[in-house]
């Protein structure tokens, strides 16, 4: 699940992240962060952790904060022996990776949305490569990388 999300929002996989579960936390740490006991994600079976209707947490780069509210709409089988994902629809672009967290996100959108011309913002597009639109969803680009993501074996390499 951490390789499909990773690959749908663009990111790098460059941070630690972990899943909260109906009250339990699964990550790549098997152990203690801080208060908090991690379970080996690798060995938990998503099929036996979640069902439809259920919530749960992804949060990801513990330092910017990002935490995800998960919603299983559906569950269906594997068409296929590797599994599929792909992306029906989305809204606006995902924040770049390591741009400060929710709350710095905000600034550079209001910094790109109210002052363009400006150094800041001017800044900011270098930072991100030249151009970053956010209402932008490439749904194209999104399930290009979860087609990678499944030929390549689901990041099990």
């Amino acid at each position: 699940m951490h390789h499909i999300i990773q690959a749908a929002f663009g990111w790098t996989d460059s941070h630690l992240h972990d899943f909260q579960i109906d009250g339990k936390n699964y990550g790549k740490l098997d152990g203690t962060i801080g208060k908090e006991e991690i379970l080996d994600e690798r060995k938990a079976k998503l099929s036996g952790l979640i069902h439809a209707g259920q919530r749960f947490v992804y949060e990801y780069d513990f330092g910017d904060g990002w935490q995800h509210d998960v919603i299983v709409e559906q569950i269906e089988d594997a068409p296929e022996p590797m599994g599929s994902a792909f992306i029906i629809d989305g809204a606006r672009a995902c924040p770049p990776e390591d741009v400060g967290g929710s709350w710095a996100y905000g600034e550079i959108l209001t910094a790109l949305q109210s002052t363009p011309h400006n150094q800041q913002a001017k800044d900011f597009l270098s930072w991100f490569g030249g151009s970053f639109d956010p209402e932008l969803f490439d749904n194209r680009t999104a399930n290009a990388a979860l087609s990678r993501l499944a030929w390549n074996g689901w990041g099990q390499k």
